[in-house]
């Protein structure tokens, strides 16, 4: 068998060069984009992938006279002016709760307030890092002890399955030991929540600033949810 010399170097060449793109895609999305690259890539490997984060720019959105940081958040609230006794947009009491975070929204369920934190991303499942930042956000200004305040994370859709629910997305109930478990923040009816989010993104996209009648509707969501918040 003769040995080409010129294939042997073109395919070690080519193999030092996918290296190095590999490499350097790591790089850049875990310093410029602060995402754990493993977590990257296992999340674009779902069936339904999320917003790639080097592909998309947060676009500023106003809605009912408020600026929102990107046009998913608009979204959101546009959502939650449908679906939630009332919300609020970056909360001012945050930095009462959090240090370094400051939550996207506050929003209420029979009176109970949650502190929402809005992603891009599909969530079928849980990113590590996201929790892992929210949770040591809020150790940073109360401390290791235990703590109440109930947090959401929110993505790029709703519903979506959680465990074969519909779902919000997550929510923790409460802090204990410096740690926080996340459960799908459940729906009952979710052709309601799929209805509502299309008429919110038609109005974001369609129809800023676009008025609507503040419906209560918070017999939407069954437990876990329901019965801890009440």
């Amino acid at each position: 068998m003769r040995y080409n010399i010129e294939e042997s170097t073109y395919k070690e060449w080519l193999y030092l060069k996918q290296k190095a793109d590999s490499e350097r895609k790591k790089f850049e999305i875990e310093q410029c984009y602060g995402i754990d690259y493993n977590t990257y890539l296992a999340i674009k490997n779902q069936k339904k992938t999320p917003i790639d984060y080097e592909k998309f720019q947060a676009r500023p959105t106003k809605y009912k006279g408020q600026y929102f940081r990107s046009k998913l958040e608009a979204t959101w609230a546009a959502f939650f002016e449908q679906a939630m006794e009332k919300w609020e947009y970056e909360p001012k009491d945050a930095l009462d709760h959090f240090l370094g975070w400051r939550p996207d929204f506050k929003i209420w369920i029979h009176n109970e307030p949650i502190y929402c934190e809005v992603k891009p991303l599909w969530l079928s499942t849980l990113p590590d890092w996201v929790a892992t930042k929210i949770c040591s956000a809020e150790s940073a200004r109360v401390g290791q002890g235990d703590n109440s305040i109930k947090l959401a994370i929110l993505g790029n859709a709703v519903p979506i399955g959680i465990e074969g629910r519909p779902s919000l997305g997550y929510i923790s109930l409460k802090k204990r030991d410096n740690q926080r478990d996340w459960l799908p923040f459940t729906v009952v009816n979710q052709a309601v929540i799929n209805q509502m989010w299309k008429r919110a993104e038609e109005i974001v996209t369609l129809k800023p600033g676009l008025t609507h009648i503040n419906d209560c509707l918070t017999s939407l969501f069954v437990p876990p949810c329901e019965n801890l918040l009440t």
